[in-house]
């Protein structure tokens, strides 16, 4: 059980790493990456590594990107 929860940290860790390096400054995952299904899990993921300064960039553009006037969320499929 022990070894189990040593991996599923160290898999963690690297996951956060991966998005993290993949993160831009202003909180997108690059230009090639257009869709709110990209980013919609991101927020929780650095909020629960204690990121929070990450996670409220990606935010912010989710808000400047896909937030509508109306409150609606845009997608590729909309």
């Amino acid at each position: 059980m022990r070894q189990l929860s040593k991996d599923l940290s160290v898999s963690a860790e690297k996951t956060l790493q991966f998005f993290e390096s993949r993160m831009l400054s202003n909180g997108s995952y690059g230009e090639a990456i257009t869709d709110i299904s990209c980013y919609y899990k991101s927020p929780m993921m650095f909020l629960r590594a204690g990121k929070t300064d990450r996670a409220m960039q990606i935010l912010d553009y989710i808000k400047t990107n896909f937030l509508q006037p109306d409150g609606d969320i845009l997608s590729q499929g909309n």
